[in-house]
């Protein structure tokens, strides 16, 4: 049976639905090909709990010099008449750490607290920190102890916060992050030091001078977990005491706390006793696993959300990760732009399309085409339209699209969309910007026939890379142009041809050779760099023999 006579538990107040463990983190889902899912997380973040229901874990001990510590019945009993014992975390020392802590009042009482950032039991020759409340639960101080000697670094003070009835409970916490440390009551901050003697060590719990001590529970997370920037910190007014830290004053309030600062962060586990991960789908459990893995296969197309928790025994279920959510289309169309800068001449603007069949049935005769929202929000098109057959586990890329912008095309940005369906609805689509630069001089009438789309949505076999070819030999503008102190230009070959590209300056001179030799058919973009070169202009010249021969030119500025 459980006694109140001086019951001391430290447990971490977790401000979770299920429970007191940590949570995994880094929850990630992968959607496959027919639904399946691949779950991976990361294992909960390193803390430390020790509940004394199977014993004390090989890395918790306790000073057991008189032999007052004993563990019985789910607990570890401290029965000390006259000096500070300890019990603590032996395996792993903490720099930045939160240790949190709750005792119940008893009768006949002196001093218990939390230790932290010491070297060992609380014994002569031991150094460390330690939060006390004490006498009767009314006030609340800090020692440092070096080499056995006891010095205050925070004084006894009365709080407002403390719990003084007998059988009442109060939490303790400790927040220490470099040398500074910040103090907690029930939840309410109460104070702060700052002391760099001791940087790194061990913790636990310690008691002094009562009758009788029960530890349920001790737990210290890796981290220092802050108080929110917006809370605003309650400091109580000082109050004098005397030398045994009673107030002066005994008209100590005892009123309701003001400022009830909110648990943030996760809780700590229980060592040696992880059971099981727990998957969720849409809040329904699907499965367990001990690894840091699970596969889940949907029934449906559909969106899904994942959830995965940590079981520990006796603990119970950590607070979920996640969520995560997976949106399973049966068909998905990806685009990405690659030349997405169009001078104000006009030009290509060019893109990779992806296309992904989730399910094992075949699509026939589906409909592919594109069309542009113009800079003043007006769509335009179709500008390409041809049918294709999708295959059950389609997975393929088709890289070098192109897409012509003429000249008198308005300047702005656009949006390029590519849509698979049934014309005009569509069933997928996706999209990218494109910029034109400016209107050129040049032309003389707007022609939607200059809206001219080169490549062939080619659906290779499942796996591949198709390659869309050019429809004609061709050098593209330079951009930028001026530029400084380097321009890029692409060069279209519909076959495979010996191709050069040279630079020239104003007196014919060659200051470049960018291509001389076979190349292989389709779109391939040069860089000019200009690096060493005077200032003024060059001639860019793309020569195949009988298919080719232009020039572009470009002003180098400094």
């Amino acid at each position: 049976m459980k006694t109140i006579a001086g019951v001391m538990t430290a447990i971490l107040l977790a401000a979770c639905a299920f429970g007191q463990a940590i949570p995994p983190i880094n929850l990630n889902a992968d959607l496959l090909l027919a639904g399946e899912v691949s779950l991976t997380w990361e294992p909960p973040p390193d803390g430390l709990v020790e509940d004394f229901n199977d014993g004390v874990a090989d890395g918790f001990d306790y000073y057991p010099a008189d032999n007052i510590w004993y563990v019985d019945d789910g607990y570890l009993k401290c029965n000390s008449w006259s000096t500070w014992k300890s019990a603590w975390f032996t395996n792993l020392d903490f720099d930045d750490f939160t240790l949190e802590g709750e005792f119940v009042n008893s009768v006949s009482t002196n001093s218990r607290g939390l230790l932290f950032r010491a070297d060992g039991p609380q014994a002569t020759g031991s150094n460390g920190y330690a939060f006390y409340v004490a006498y009767n639960a009314v006030n609340y101080a800090v020692y440092r102890y070096d080499n056995g000697s006891l010095t205050l670094v925070n004084d006894w003070t009365p709080s407002s916060y403390i719990n003084t009835g007998v059988g009442d409970s109060n939490r303790l916490k400790v927040v220490g992050s470099g040398s500074s440390f910040d103090l907690y009551i029930n939840d309410n901050y109460v104070s702060s030091f700052t002391d760099a003697t001791y940087p790194t060590g061990m913790v636990g719990a310690v008691a002094s001078s009562i009758v009788e001590t029960w530890y349920d529970e001790i737990t210290c997370l890796y981290g220092a977990v802050m108080v929110p920037e917006a809370e605003q910190r309650a400091v109580e007014p000082g109050v004098v005491c005397d030398e045994f830290g009673q107030p002066l004053d005994d008209q100590v309030s005892r009123s309701t706390p003001v400022l009830d600062v909110a648990q943030s962060g996760s809780a700590s586990r229980e060592i040696d006793e992880f059971i099981e991960y727990r998957v969720y789908r849409d809040g329904s459990f699907i499965g367990a696993t001990t690894t840091e893995a699970f596969t889940d296969y949907l029934p449906q197309p559909g969106e899904y959300e994942y959830t995965v928790t940590a079981y520990y025994d006796p603990e119970g279920e950590s607070s979920p990760a996640g969520p995560m959510l997976v949106n399973w289309e049966p068909v998905v169309l990806t685009l990405t732009g690659q030349i997405t800068t169009v001078p104000p001449e006009g030009g290509l603007i060019y893109y990779d399309a992806s296309l992904l069949n989730t399910l094992p049935q075949t699509f026939n005769n589906v409909n592919w085409w594109t069309s542009v929202i113009l800079p003043n929000g007006q769509a335009f098109g179709p500008l390409a339209f041809q049918n294709v057959t999708i295959q059950g586990f389609m997975d393929v890329t088709i890289q070098g699209l192109a897409q012509n912008i003429p000249e008198l095309a308005p300047t702005g940005v656009y949006t390029f969309y590519g849509n698979l369906g049934f014309f005009p609805n569509s069933i997928v689509s996706d999209s990218f910007e494109f910029e034109k630069l400016g209107v050129g001089t040049s032309a003389i009438a707007f022609d939607p026939a200059d809206w001219v789309s080169e490549g062939e949505f080619a659906l290779a076999a499942d796996g591949e890379t198709a390659v869309a070819l050019p429809s004609a030999y061709s050098l593209s503008a330079a951009y930028p142009n001026p530029f400084n102190p380097s321009t890029s230009f692409s060069v279209s070959l519909p076959d495979a041809a010996e191709l050069s590209v040279t630079v020239y300056n104003i007196a014919s001179q060659r200051v470049a050779t960018l291509a001389d030799g076979m190349t292989s058919a389709g779109q391939h973009e040069y860089t000019f760099d200009a690096s060493g070169l005077a200032s003024g202009l060059y001639f860019v010249q793309a020569v195949v023999p009988g298919q080719l021969n232009e020039i572009r030119k470009v002003t180098l500025l400094r």
